[in-house]
């Protein structure tokens, strides 16, 4: 077996980046990279009860213990490290769905509770978790060249103030209002809801 496990032969499965490969290849991820990662946390981490930034450090450090997951070798490390955050937030969907009724935490006066029944009913409190996260998909795929958009949808799930939102979206007041109109027209559309004014 050769020294170094990137050598084996096309025919032989590759080996996983080992801890101080993988620490190394965080490092080198660019900016651009990073905050997609942190975009995609924070959007893995919906309905799972944690934050996206505890998510995201959750994947790296999960892959850094000894005996923990592997990033193997021939996948690009921001990759790996969505498709982790996408397995532990499901783990982490499924106990909060034992834990917390479905509806707890969304806010109740933005245009992402226009679109969504905050209150299903007990016995369909897993199902609606996972009607959320494939409705959470697809707003996200509806608004993906509209960062505005993203950011009054991502502070409406969080509860942020409106200041919060422009500050992420760096928007003045007009702009806010209207992204905030363009969230509301995008659902209107896609899920047949009537726009309130």
């Amino acid at each position: 077996m050769p020294e170094n496990p990137r050598e084996l032969t096309s025919g032989a499965r590759r080996a996983s980046l080992d801890a101080a490969e993988f620490a190394a290849a965080i490092r080198a991820l660019q900016p651009s990279e990073l905050l997609r990662l942190h975009e995609k946390a924070n959007h893995r981490a919906r309905g799972s009860g944690m934050e996206g930034d505890d998510l995201f450090q959750e994947a790296i450090v999960r892959t850094l213990k000894e005996d923990g997951r592997k990033c193997p070798s021939d996948v690009p490390v921001p990759v790996y490290l969505d498709n982790a955050m996408r397995s532990i937030a499901d783990g982490e969907r499924a106990k909060y769905v034992r834990e917390s009724p479905a509806g707890i935490g969304q806010s109740q006066d933005g245009p992402i509770s226009t679109a969504l029944d905050p209150t299903p009913l007990p016995s369909n409190a897993a199902l609606a978790r996972i009607e959320l996260a494939e409705v959470l998909d697809s707003v996200e795929q509806i608004f993906k060249k509209d960062p505005q958009a993203q950011a009054v949808i991502v502070g409406d799930i969080e509860g942020w103030s409106a200041d919060e939102v422009k500050d992420l979206g760096g928007m003045d007041g007009n702009q806010y209002v209207a992204a905030r109109k363009r969230v509301r027209r995008g659902l209107a559309r896609k899920f047949g809801k009537r726009e309130q004014s």
